[in-house]
């Protein structure tokens, strides 16, 4: 027995996540079929304004990026494994906007998987709006040397994101897949925002 809206729930954010690609889903078990079409050429901004629960108060960003690493990997050679460095490229894209609320929300992705413990490349994220929100408050001399800096809390009080990352082979911290381990990921996520 397959639950229609669990499967609504994961097209759609698939549709989200590959802009352009149309994914129809078809459910053909009542008197009548109920059919739904998914189609979003915005991608992760339409992402972003469709999961949002509160009004904008900025415009949804989009940052795009990519970053290369290195990563010592299991090859099978014959018939025994040897460890080989292999070269590694990442996408990343965020989109984010801040709106009126007080709630965070933040949803990640790794190959248009979803991460909901999130992982390195969430902490990448985090760590990275920290500092550039920071610094940006010392250049546009709103924080003074020697002031206390925003903290983690403040900067996301409000704010919906969407970080995906996009590479080959990557490793979780479960069988779950629920958060990503690949270490490389929060540094090149923190390069990119």
């Amino acid at each position: 027995d397959f639950n229609f809206e669990d499967i609504t729930t994961r097209i759609r954010q698939t549709a989200f996540l590959v802009p352009g690609l149309e994914v129809s889903l078809s459910d053909e078990r009542g008197e009548e079929p109920v059919v739904e079409s998914f189609k979003f050429e915005g991608g992760m901004r339409d992402f972003v304004d469709y999961i949002a629960s509160d009004r904008p108060v900025t415009d949804t960003v989009l940052l795009k990026g990519e970053g290369e690493f290195k990563e010592t990997v299991p090859v099978l050679e014959g018939d025994h494994m040897v460890t080989k460095e292999v070269e590694r490229h990442m996408n990343v894209e965020v989109a984010f906007r801040w709106g009126t609320g007080y709630e965070t929300e933040v949803r990640s992705f790794v190959n248009v998987v979803s991460t909901a413990k999130g992982g390195t490349h969430v902490t990448g994220f985090e760590r990275a709006f920290n500092k550039v929100l920071n610094e940006q408050l010392k250049v546009h001399k709103v924080a003074r040397a020697g002031d206390e800096l925003v903290i983690k809390e403040d900067v996301q009080e409000g704010l919906t994101a969407v970080v995906l990352v996009r590479f080959p082979e990557p490793q979780f911290e479960s069988q779950t897949k629920d958060a990503l381990g690949t270490a490389a990921a929060q540094t090149i996520v923190n390069q990119v925002v």
